[in-house]
């Protein structure tokens, strides 16, 4: 059963609702709940495996495009875990209200309570603050509206990696990333882009159209003109 959610107060008290129901199994925006942000703890681990083999330099700086900001909070503890002094910086790609120190505060919270009700030795293995920052430079109008910055950004996006770019998150992103780069107190820093962007393009089933609701079809109707 699909229901179209609306702005964020509505969304909450639709999920909050649904949530009451018998053997029902919340994911929450973004899907930054703590199960789903150890893949991004984990990519820190990998991350440091990279740095060991001298694949390449220990990052001074993380930049990656932030909504619900699940990866912020997970990479975030996953440098403190390493001891990495390393920043990580999320481009800010959605409303403040939606993305901020509480609601990261939150997040990193629940994730490291998590950790730590699985593993004892997680919290004391810490070896570092949590060390992270926002961008608020590139968000423009709102999420999923696009800036003339943003879409050259995606079209750069796309001839720098192979997979197409969008406005919202690759996009921003990078926008986030040339300022980060100019900016004098960054100068002299190893800064790494973290890319989320997948290259999987899903392709909606025949009558997939027809099986949703009406005030969710708009959202299939774009991805076609994309």
């Amino acid at each position: 059963e699909l229901v179209y959610g609306g702005g964020y107060v509505a969304t909450a008290a639709k999920t909050y609702l649904a949530s009451r129901r018998p053997g029902s199994y919340v994911i929450l925006p973004g899907a930054s709940d703590p199960l789903a942000n150890l893949g991004y703890v984990d990519a820190m681990l990998e991350l440091a495996a990279q740095v060991a083999r001298a694949e390449m330099p220990r990052p001074d700086v993380i930049v990656l495009p932030t909504g619900s900001s699940g990866a912020l909070a997970a990479l975030s503890i996953g440098a403190a875990y390493l001891g990495w002094p390393t920043e990580i910086v999320g481009v800010r790609i959605t409303a403040r209200v939606a993305c901020n120190a509480v609601t990261i505060g939150i997040i990193q919270r629940r994730t490291e309570a998590f950790l730590a009700r699985r593993s004892a030795t997680f919290r004391a293995r810490r070896r570092g603050p949590l060390r992270w920052s926002l961008f608020h430079g590139a968000i423009g109008p709102g999420y999923g509206e696009p800036t003339p910055a943003s879409i050259e950004g995606a079209r750069q996006v796309e001839r720098l990696i192979g997979a197409s770019g969008e406005v919202t998150y690759s996009g921003k992103a990078l926008v986030g990333l040339r300022a980060i780069a100019r900016d004098p107190a960054y100068r002299g820093k190893t800064i790494l882009l973290w890319n989320t962007l997948s290259r999987v393009r899903p392709t909606p089933s025949a009558g997939a159209r027809e099986r949703v609701p009406k005030s969710l079809r708009w959202v299939l109707d774009a991805e076609a003109v994309a």
